[in-house]
């Protein structure tokens, strides 16, 4: 008997015992499968060290499963068993996230995740620099920051971080 082939629900189990030639016996037995258990979940890459992380089961397991969830010293704002849950984490820096899941006789870890949780970006320093035809933008670069956007009618980026604006 393959529980894998015979899939989940019930299956009836046939036994015949041949003792002679003419000896046959006959039983059968009812037995359940259960659906098998998929750990899997979903979590976002990356959030902001203000922002909330939402974790959501996306596995299955029957009502009587065990969730063991590690957030990693997240604060769990709200979840529970199997969720959804809300968290937060107190500062910048990678945070992983396991679960295993018991239900029976049955464990079954899932695929860690990793969230990056990116510090709060400072607030830039703007200097500006005035002519008779054009206003120059500078600012300090910000630590973190990956890149800026400048949204100023007829304004041209002239670096990484300054632009002007012409009359």
């Amino acid at each position: 008997f393959d529980p894998n082939e015979a899939g989940s629900g019930n299956q009836q189990i046939i036994y015949i015992y041949t003792q002679s030639p003419n000896c046959i016996f006959t039983t059968d037995l009812i037995i359940e499968i259960p659906n098998p258990l998929q750990a899997t979940f979903a979590a976002p890459d990356r959030i902001c060290v203000e922002e909330n992380a939402e974790i959501t089961f996306t596995g299955s397991a029957s009502n009587s499963a065990i969730f063991n969830w590690d957030f990693d010293g997240a604060t769990i704002l709200s979840g529970s068993g199997s969720g959804p849950y809300t968290l937060s984490w107190p500062q910048a820096g990678s945070y992983t996230i396991n679960l295993e899941i018991e239900e029976e006789a049955c464990m079954i870890n899932a695929d860690p995740a990793t969230i990056v949780v990116e510090p709060v970006l400072a607030v830039p320093e703007i200097a500006c620099a005035a002519t008779f035809t054009s206003i120059e933008f500078t600012w300090t670069e910000v630590e973190n920051a990956d890149s800026y956007t400048v949204n100023a009618s007829g304004a041209t980026m002239i670096g990484n971080n300054s632009y002007r604006i012409e009359n």
